[in-house]
């Protein structure tokens, strides 16, 4: 029996009422609750762990950003370091001849020549 009652209404007449089942199936028994706690765990288990792989993700995000722009500053760097203020294309390309084309990335030279001026030739 999992529970009980007695009603009586205003005419004196008196119901009574029981809920029940077979043994250990109850609604409220220790197996059940112990596989409900169980559950709830795995739950919040698997929260923290789609939580984690989260904050994982946005740490590299963070990484990437950081090491593009290293990337960018560094190529700044190099690029100052070839094109001084007042360089014409010509000193460029003179520098270029000379050794100095080293400090230029594939990308700078694609940007170069995205201009309109060829150094590769």
């Amino acid at each position: 029996m999992y529970a009980s009652g007695v009603k009586i209404d205003k005419d004196g007449k008196v119901t009574n009422w029981i809920v029940g089942g077979k043994s250990g199936e109850g609604p409220g028994t220790k197996e059940k609750m112990q596989k409900m706690l169980e559950e709830k765990r795995i739950e919040k288990k698997k929260q923290e762990k789609a939580e984690t792989s989260r904050k994982e993700k946005l740490k590299k995000q963070e990484k990437l950003k950081e090491k593009q722009a290293e990337r960018r500053a560094e190529e700044k760097d190099r690029m100052e370091l070839l094109i001084s203020k007042g360089d014409s294309a010509v000193d460029v390309i003179s520098k270029m001849r000379n050794g100095e084309a080293e400090v230029l990335s594939g990308k700078m030279l694609e940007g170069i020549t995205t201009v309109g001026l060829d150094i590769r030739a």
